[in-house]
Order: C-alpha cells, then structure tokens, then sequence
C-alpha cells in the first residue's frame, strides 16, 4: 500500500499497489498533510499536519487521535521507536525532537540541541537513534533514556534523509546544499567516504538487498542511482552514482520492499513510478501530491 499526502486537496490517500498499477482504497481528511512515518506493527500512520502529528490506522484508513504540543513550530520528520511506544518529531523551527507517548499521545520528553531538525533513523545497534540537523550535525539520542550522547559534526552542508546499509555496517547521509552523500561507519560514526550526486538530494532509499540506493534530486529532476557493489581491494565500498533516471523534481521518495519499483512525487503534482527491472518510468496524475510512504 502506498499512502501519499494530497496537499491541494487536505487529505492522505492510500493506494493499492499491484505493482506498477494503482488503486484508490481510501482518502482521509488531513489538513496541511505534510512527511509520514508509521510504527513497526504496520498498525498507525503518523502524518505531519500544521503544528501537530495526526494519527491515522492503517486498516481501517480512518483518523485517529490528533497529537500536539503549544511549543511545537514546525514538525518535519517523523520516527517511531522499535517498541511502537513512542513518536519523535523532529521540529526545524523549534530546534529540538519532541517525545510523544503513542498510547497517551502525551509529551514525554523534548530533546534539545538539533538545529533545524529534520530526520531520524535507528541504528544498527537498537540501542540509538541518528537524527539529521540541517545546521550541519547529526545526533546520537539514546534510545532508552532519549539523551543526547554524541554530536558529529557534518562533512559539508544541510544533512537531511538517511540509510543504514542492510548489512548494518554503513550510515548514508544526503547533503542537500553539498550535493552529495557522506558515509559513515555506523558503529563508530567515523566519516569514510563521499561522493557527488544529483543536485538538492532529498529523497533517500536503499534496496533491501543492499545492491543500489537512490537519491531523488530536486534541483535537475532526476533520481540518482548509486552503485553499492563496487569494493576496492581492501574489501571496502568504492560506491558512486552510475546513472540518473529523469522523473522531474522531488522531495519524496520510496522503494517497494521487494526493490522492484521507486515511487516519487514529482512537483508537476504526479506520482512517477520507476520499474527498476526495465527503468522504465510510469506516471499518474495527482493534483497536489506531496509527501509519499510505502507501507510495507
């Protein structure tokens, strides 16, 4: 299932993806519907809406509770925790992630010191969690304690969307103002590699066989391919971006669990479809269309 925030017309819809073709299920009422994520369980979506987070389930599509805070500015990304306990929202204008109880849908803790904040992802150790900060650092939080334990400073600028390697070994990191994707040691967060990729990398996924990740390139409209088998001798990754596949500027993109299709929201206000078997690339109409999660 593909859920896609419809910004034109104040609501989520979820399709029915099999696979390149798509079916309308459903479409729930959500105001200003911005970036998604949903628990481990697969049971609730979470969706950014003005200054709170609307929660949504996922088999009934139908709107649940509304979660906010009076501190809340401007919440961009979202993480569940590997319990589906809790939901941190990463706030750019307010500078922090705010702790929500997904039971309660209280407050719990608010996390300081993430300038302009934007992402987050589990690490491989399920004892942390990486959160992006557009001011040029990541985060390390704690993920039982929700502190912060470590700052590492950014090589170039604007972290924003991140992967972790299948394997578990390596931390991706797209640099939207840098154009270009830093690698990190995901144990240790030692800086290992960079490499240019298509400008104003936004969107970022790897396949789940570890094989290829992709950037989505807002500024020249294409997705950048990245080519994870290379190795030099000593056994490391020589990764760079081999090809481009042009599907128009996104900031949002996704890759079906089996690896076989993309899914992007171009801003023509489409959703463009790549069969990575073929690269052939399919498109259908969507006014407004913005944010996209595959829900696997």
């Amino acid at each position: 299932m593909l859920a896609v925030a419809d910004t034109a017309q104040g609501a989520v819809n979820f399709y029915l993806a099999r696979g390149p073709r798509y079916t309308l299920n459903k479409t729930v009422p959500v105001a200003k519907p911005g970036r998604m994520c949903a628990d481990p369980a697969g049971a609730t979506l979470f969706v950014a809406s003005g200054t709170s987070m609307q929660a949504i389930d996922i088999a009934s599509q139908t709107a649940g509770a509304t979660i906010s805070d009076a501190a809340i500015k401007n919440p961009f990304g979202c993480l569940v925790s590997r319990d589906g306990q809790k939901l941190y929202v990463a706030d750019r204008d307010a500078n922090a992630i705010f702790v929500f109880s997904t039971s309660s849908h209280q407050l719990v803790k608010k996390i300081d010191g993430c300038e302009d904040a934007r992402y987050g992802i589990h690490m491989p150790d399920k004892k942390s969690m990486v959160f992006s900060c557009g001011a040029g650092s990541l985060i390390v939080v704690d993920a039982r304690s929700d502190t912060v334990t470590r700052t590492v400073k950014t090589m170039g600028m604007d972290p924003r969307a991140m992967v972790v390697t299948p394997d578990g070994k390596y931390l991706g990191v797209a640099m939207v103002s840098s154009d270009m994707v830093n690698w990190y040691r995901a144990e240790t967060l030692e800086p290992i590699y960079a490499f240019g990729v298509t400008r104003s990398p936004q969107g970022f996924v790897i396949a789940a066989d570890g094989e290829r990740a992709y950037v989505s390139g807002a500024y020249e409209g294409t997705i950048g391919v990245i080519d994870m088998r290379e190795k030099n001798h000593e056994g490391e990754g020589e990764w760079r971006q081999e090809t481009t596949i042009p599907v128009g500027p996104s900031y949002s993109l996704d890759i079906s669990a089996d690896g076989n299709y993309l899914f992007a929201t171009p801003t023509d206000g489409s959703i463009a479809v790549v069969d990575l078997r073929s690269w052939k690339v399919l498109r259908f109409p969507l006014k407004g269309a913005g944010n996209l999660l595959y829900l696997k």
